[in-house]
């Protein structure tokens, strides 16, 4: 005969059956899956967003930079 899988979760470090959960607990556990989820999904945002804007400091430097170096260069 076949063991039957159980849908194991940890919490807190303690086990629990998904089946034993009540619908409230399930409901709960979903919302806590899902902020998990857009958590890890704003942090990727965030990433691509600091470094996007440190691509664009960058640039506005060295844009700066030559502009300066220009200016310099017509005044001799």
């Amino acid at each position: 005969m076949a063991k039957k899988k159980t849908n194991t979760i940890t919490i807190n470090g303690i086990d629990h059956n998904y089946d034993d959960l009540n619908d409230t607990q399930k409901v709960f556990l979903e919302h806590t899956a899902d902020l998990e989820r857009k958590i890890r999904s704003a942090e990727f945002n965030l990433d691509q967003l600091k470094i996007g804007r440190e691509a664009f400091l960058n640039m506005l430097t060295n844009s700066l930079a030559s502009a300066t170096e220009e200016e310099t260069a017509n005044v001799n």
